[in-house]
């Protein structure tokens, strides 16, 4: 996948993940389209300029694209998988969080308490 926010969302066009109306969307609700519309299509990809996980660093524009993700998976016409594709590559965290993350707070837990000896060898 490309490194500019770009070349990223045409790949998923081109794969048929999403539209390209889905993509102008996108492109749209980013940080680079107040600032600098030639951000979009950059030929040099090395550059860090436009490199996709800035396009949303601002708050509003996160909760801006995770309300638009919401609604095309809402109403069926993006793949939730897609959406968590979208968000997890542009840095915004899981969108649909797994419901057994509240059965992994005991790795929150401290280390149970042993007893060692010598080298390091547990005593029974």
């Amino acid at each position: 996948m490309g490194n500019t926010l770009e070349s990223f969302l045409s790949d998923l066009v081109s794969l048929g993940d999403i539209t390209v109306e889905q993509k102008s969307s996108i492109l749209t609700i980013s940080d680079f389209a107040s600032s600098n519309s030639n951000v979009f299509s950059q030929a040099d990809d090395s550059e860090n300029e436009g490199y996709r996980t800035e396009a949303f660093a601002s708050e509003p524009s996160k909760q801006e694209l995770r309300a638009f993700l919401y609604t095309e998976v809402s109403a069926g016409v993006m793949e939730l998988e897609t959406a968590e594709i979208i968000s997890s590559t542009l840095s915004l965290g899981a969108l649909y969080p797994d419901e057994n993350s509240e059965g992994l707070a005991f790795l929150q837990q401290p280390p149970a308490v042993a007893s060692y000896s010598g080298e390091g060898n547990v005593i029974r």
